[in-house]
């Protein structure tokens, strides 16, 4: 059971992890057009 728990809790938290890094990856392209207007 707890081996369970720890499983699901690793999984949770890498899929967490890469939706993460993929909204940091997303804000890195946007950002520059926001941060320079010319």
């Amino acid at each position: 059971m707890v081996v369970h728990v720890t499983f699901i809790v690793a999984a949770m938290e890498q899929s967490l992890e890469k939706m993460l890094t993929g909204i940091a990856g997303v804000i890195a392209c946007i950002e520059p057009t926001f941060a320079s207007p010319d």
